[in-house]
């Protein structure tokens, strides 16, 4: 999601061994002294104020309360001692939160593959926002700073953040370098939405059941194997994340988002499949966004095919009168017909879809209908160790960060 209000820059799936980021003193040290400047405070958020940061939060990206507090509450790593926030007169006028990720970063090229890539702890900001009247002051930039620290402090090898363009040559002069990430705009018109198949035997394609333990490891099962082949995916072996993070995102009505799933035409149970795409308006044309995808190692052709029938029934879901979420308490049944009417016309619309160029090979996409467009608004920083074999390590996970193939889908943004 990537939600920044202001920015002025100045300066965790885990995996099923992965060991809780440690925290030493320094941290406890820092938060006893917490620092201020022209009466401006930094500090941790306390629990007690969860509703006022909720409050501040819907205010400053004019988005439903509920939203925040979703995306809170379903986050399995959540933590108030990860929220930073600046505080001016006893109110909010300032915050930042640290999103724990692990990714999965390839082997250099031409280097020896051991069959494990490395596993990175990694810390994200979120939820960027300062008030107006305290812009150009340093607040988002001392929040920014605290913010690292405290990733430092428990353990992170590298940050990670979403710019907004107009900031990115900003950031870069603090130590920021951007993760060039390419993708492909194919023309809808490749996709036959419209057309029947021939196919005999039809694939099963339907919602996934998250709330499913079976259904669950096997999405975990296939998601891992399909993510060991790129470089810069999420780890995501908590079937907590999978429950919370990722399926209340379907549930948000204002994400036009859907999920689906493929399953042999033999055995529903047994999937084979999965995709989650939202719709998006970009450049005056809408676009249908893939936010998540992987298939099956057994699927031919790269699972170019599943992808395409994947991507028609997406389509066609988003289409319909209603697609199935949770609406927040603010909106009112008029507000949510609306809404509902807005999805259609823009699934009517939809003109492209935009997703990762490492998704298949040249060989597997159309000889006509597709563009190769660049976004650089992921940047990352690496948090020095301060020791010898932490250099070594931030040398490592630092060339593998200049590998290609990198994908960090949508769905685990923050």
């Amino acid at each position: 999601m990537g939600l920044t209000s202001s920015r002025e820059p100045e300066s965790s799936p885990r995996g099923k061994s992965s060991p809780q980021p440690s925290v030493n003193g320094s941290n406890s040290q820092r938060n006893a002294q917490t620092k201020s400047s022209n009466e401006i405070t930094i500090k941790e958020l306390d629990r007690k104020r969860l509703g006022d940061w909720f409050d501040y939060l819907a205010k400053a990206f004019q988005i439903p309360r509920d939203v925040f507090i979703h995306r809170y509450e379903h986050d399995p790593y959540n933590d108030t001692k990860i929220i930073k926030v600046a505080i001016h007169n006893g109110k909010i006028v300032g915050t930042v939160c640290v999103f724990y990720r692990w990714l999965y970063l390839k082997q250099k090229q031409g280097q020896k593959q051991n069959n494990s890539p490395l596993v990175v702890p990694v810390g994200a900001l979120g939820e960027v926002a300062s008030d107006e009247t305290y812009r150009k002051q340093g607040v988002t930039r001392r929040l920014v700073q605290e913010a690292v620290l405290e990733m430092k402090d428990r353990g992170m090898k590298m940050c990670l953040l979403l710019a907004n363009p107009e900031t990115t040559s900003t950031y870069k002069t603090f130590g920021w370098k951007t993760k060039r990430r390419d993708f492909i705009v194919e023309r809808i018109q490749n996709f036959h939405i419209n057309q029947a198949t021939n196919r005999v035997m039809q694939p099963i394609i339907r919602r996934p059941l998250f709330d499913n333990d079976h259904e669950l490891r096997r999405l975990i099962e296939l998601y891992r194997q399909f993510a060991l082949k790129f470089n810069g995916m999420a780890v995501r072996d908590n079937s907590s994340y999978w429950k919370g993070w990722i399926a209340d995102q379907f549930q948000d009505p204002h994400n036009h988002s859907i999920a689906l799933v493929m399953c042999s035409p033999e055995n529903s149970d047994r999937i084979e499949a999965y995709i989650a795409v939202g719709l998006k308006k970009s450049r005056d044309i809408v676009v249908l966004t893939v936010k998540d995808f992987f298939v099956s190692e057994d699927f031919p052709d790269n699972g170019r095919t599943a992808f395409e029938a994947l991507v028609r029934s997406a389509l066609i879901e988003l289409r319909k009168p209603s697609i199935g979420c949770k609406w927040p308490t603010e909106i009112d049944s008029n507000s949510q017909e609306r809404i509902h009417r807005h999805r259609q016309e823009l699934a009517q619309q939809v003109r492209a879809v935009v997703y990762p160029s490492p998704l298949f090979p040249p060989s597997c996409l159309p000889s006509q209908g597709c563009d190769l467009v660049t976004d650089e608004s992921l940047m990352y920083r690496m948090i020095e160790s301060g020791d010898i074999r932490g250099s070594v390590v931030h040398s490592d996970i630092a060339d593998r960060m200049k590998e290609g193939e990198f994908i960090y889908w949508d769905i685990d943004c923050f």
